[in-house]
């Protein structure tokens, strides 16, 4: 399986335009997007307002995509993508694609005061909701990175757990947590072997 993720992109349509390009030319399985997708404020009287448009727009530019698309949203997020067939928010949830299952978390630790930041408190119970969702052939998609790990800091220390140890049972297969405190886009391909290994 070829999986496609990116994050941190924060409305930038140029990179959105370059994510179809790079879907034409590597054909992967699937698109995976990890949050903070949506820009800020530009003209209108509210993050909300201005974020619904950006948006739709986001679902326009990347409607050329015919593979599914999985996302969770950001901290920097203050409303969801619109409803579009092929695509599906992860967040709290569960998708099976061929070998592999796909759970999401979108929420992160306090940081800009977002409607997707929780306390390391209110992480550690919402995480509680998902851990029977890991298992060896997951891939868990978060927004936010574990304490520590790229971040600086600013890290779950729950999701560390998590991405440390694996379920207590079986080690999760990898993690996507792209989020760095620079806002940097991180876009990345990889194969995953039928064992849940990256190729």
């Amino acid at each position: 399986m070829i999986v496609l993720a990116a994050a941190d992109i924060h409305g930038n349509w140029e990179t959105y335009r370059w994510l179809v390009e790079v879907v034409d030319t590597h054909h992967p399985d699937l698109v995976v997007l990890a949050g903070d997708l949506l820009g800020a404020p530009e003209s209108y009287s509210t993050v909300e307002a201005d974020q619904t448009e950006h948006a739709e727009r986001v679902v326009q530019l990347l409607s050329p995509i015919s593979v599914p698309v999985l996302y969770v949203m950001g901290n920097d997020d203050w409303i969801a993508l619109p409803p579009r067939p092929g695509w599906h928010s992860l967040h709290l949830q569960r998708r099976e694609f061929g070998e592999f299952q796909f759970v999401g978390y979108q929420n992160t630790p306090r940081f800009m005061g977002g409607p997707n930041e929780r306390t390391e408190q209110e992480i550690e119970e919402e995480l509680s909701q998902i851990e029977g969702l890991l298992d060896g052939q997951t891939i868990l998609v978060t927004h936010g990175p574990a304490f520590g790990v790229l971040d600086g800091g600013h890290g779950s220390t729950r999701l560390w757990q998590i991405f440390s140890s694996g379920h207590p049972s079986e080690p999760i297969s990898t993690a996507i947590a792209i989020k760095t405190s620079e806002g940097l886009a991180v876009t990345s391909t990889w194969r995953l072997d039928t064992k849940g290994g990256l190729c």
